[in-house]
Order: C-alpha cells, then sequence, then structure tokens
C-alpha cells in the first residue's frame, strides 16, 4: 500500500504516466414491461422486471493527474482482452517511456502478456 500512496505522490511526468486499471462486468437488461409513465406532481415510480440481454465487459483506465480515461467494452473478460487493451492503452501514449500502471491482482493479470 505505501508502494502505491508513493507513486501518487509523484509529480505529474508524462514519460512515465500512472495511470489506474480496473474491469467489471456488465449485464446487459432491458424492460420487460411497459415502463410506469410520469405524472406531474407525483414521485417517479420504477418497475422491477427487466430482461436478461447478455453480458459484457468493461475495461477501463484512468490517469488521475490529468483525468484522461481510455475505455472499451468486450464480450468476455480473459487474458486475450486483458492484452488487447493494454496495447490500446500503449497506444494513447505514444511519447512515454513507460506507463506505470496501478492494479488489483486478478487471475488475467499477467504481466508475462505485456513484454515487449
Amino acid at each position: 500500500m505505501e508502494q502505491i500512496l508513493w507513486i501518487y505522490q509523484q509529480d505529474y511526468n508524462p514519460d512515465y504516466p500512472v495511470v489506474c486499471f480496473d474491469e467489471r462486468p456488465c449485464f446487459l437488461i432491458g424492460d420487460k414491461v411497459e415502463p410506469i409513465s410520469l405524472q406531474s406532481g407525483k414521485v417517479a415510480k420504477e418497475h422491477y422486471a427487466y430482461e436478461k440481454k447478455g453480458s459484457c465487459a468493461l475495461l477501463a483506465a484512468i490517469e488521475p493527474k490529468t483525468g484522461k480515461r481510455i475505455a472499451e467494452l468486450y464480450t468476455q473478460r480473459t487474458m486475450k482482452e486483458y492484452t488487447k487493451f493494454f496495447q490500446t492503452l500503449s497506444l494513447a501514449y505514444p511519447k512515454a517511456k513507460k506507463i506505470k500502471v496501478v492494479q488489483d491482482n486478478l487471475n488475467t493479470h499477467k504481466s508475462a502478456f505485456l513484454r515487449v
């Protein structure tokens, strides 16, 4: 934890950008019943029924010092998608000498796939 906090304390350096990476599953849903229409002067209501329409994986990175964000959707979350995302990430920083990535230790996060 101290190492991560130390990284965040460093001054911004475009040659060594610091980005935070995370991913999450997203469930694609649609209305199963007609939504309840709004009525003037009444509290808005929602119906809880929905229809499952599949899922996807959102992979995202944010650079805290600049607010720069990169996000991509994939049909699944495997090492293949992880590698593709990091290829896209590297293209977003063409002049960087090294991109410092802060991430959790999920099973798909293998540095061997990122070696050049």
